[in-house]
Parts: structure tokens; sequence; C-alpha cells
């Protein structure tokens, strides 16, 4: 799980939470135990198919969904409902081996702001998928929309000083005015070594 905060009211959290059907019940306890009232929940790997039948309702929100053709990945967005918002499905990537998700809403002053939430599913070669993800932050650049962007992207942040994808992606992003607002490991724990694969980004 990650959170960012973004100034006049909005909020932001990613959960990858490896099948929503399974793990819904830990998203609603998460919010009862900390009694925090978030703008958006962002979802990866919720494994749901395009006619699925759980029970995806979370009081208060509503839902949209990108499902998988795997028996892995899938995106959705619980949205405040008192939000208003547009699907932007013109904004998201065009690129196989990845589901998106992107939605245009605005903040209390009016301005439009962009959410969106990816899964890049680790097999997929990462160059290809770099380059739609950089493209689309240097269009929201050049529109000047500010934006929080969330996911799996299943490229170890931690390993920014060593051989891997993270020095040029990071790197091509900051040129972008886009920043990664997580900086801890995201997977922890006995059996596995602390990696950082889900990631936020946003227009700084």
């Amino acid at each position: 799980m990650n959170h960012a905060n973004k100034p006049e009211y909005l909020s932001y959290f990613h959960f990858n939470i490896r099948s929503l059907g399974k793990n819904k019940h830990k998203v609603n306890d998460f919010f009862l135990m900390t009694e925090v009232n978030p703008t958006f929940i962002a979802i990866s790997e919720s494994k749901l198919k395009p006619n699925f039948i759980v029970n995806s309702d979370i009081p208060g929100f509503n839902f949209v969904h990108n499902p998988s053709q795997t028996n892995s990945g899938g995106v959705d967005l619980y949205i405040n409902s008192k939000l208003t918002y547009q699907l932007r499905n013109d904004l998201s990537l065009q690129h196989v081996g990845c589901e998106s998700l992107v939605i245009e809403t605005s903040t209390s002053s009016g301005k439009s702001f962009i959410i969106g939430v990816i899964y890049r599913h680790p097999t997929n070669a990462f160059p290809p998928f770099q380059d739609s993800f950089i493209k689309l932050v240097t269009h929201l650049q050049n529109k000047n929309c500010e934006y929080m962007i969330g996911g799996d992207f299943n490229t170890n942040l931690l390993k920014y000083h060593e051989q891997s994808n993270a020095p040029i992606f990071v790197d091509s992003l900051a040129s972008c005015s886009c920043i990664s607002l997580i900086n801890k490991p995201t997977r922890f724990g006995k059996n596995c070594t602390p990696s950082s694969l889900d990631h936020i980004y946003k227009y700084m």
C-alpha cells in the first residue's frame, strides 16, 4: 500500500491487492482502522474478469475497472462519490502487456486533475512500456495538467544505482517534471528481498 496526499483535499491510495475478490475486506479494514476518508483508491492486480461477479462495492465510492485478459493484472479505481469525473480512455496506455485506467476530475479550485492506475505484467519487455509512459507524462506536461498516477510498474526503484531499468526510467521522467513519491520498500517480509515495484508519480 502506498499513500500520497494532494493539497486541496485530494488524496490517493494504491493497493497491490493480488485479487480484489479475496482481499477487498483488507481495504475496508484498513480505512476503518485509520479513520481516513480517501478521495481515490487505486487497485492493481485486481484479477477481475470482464464479467466479474465479485462484490466490489465500497460505500461512498464509485467504481471503475479495466480487466485483464490473463490470470493476473487488472486495475480499478474507487472514486469518492462526491466528485464528478470522466473516463479518459484517450490517455490510457495503448501498450500490450499492461492495463491502465485514467480519469479526469477537478480540485476544489476547479482546476483539472488527472488520476491514473497502471499494472505492467512483469514478463513484458520494459523499454516499450517506458516509452509509452514517458509519452503520456510528456503529453500531460505539455498540457500543463496536474496528475497523480500509481500502480505496479514491476521495476525496482531500490536498484536505482545498479544495472537495471530504474536509472533511465527515473531520469527520463524527471526531465518531464515527473517525480516519484515513493522512496521506501513497498514489499518486504521474511521470505523476500525488500523491493519497490509499486510507484506513485506526480507532476512537480
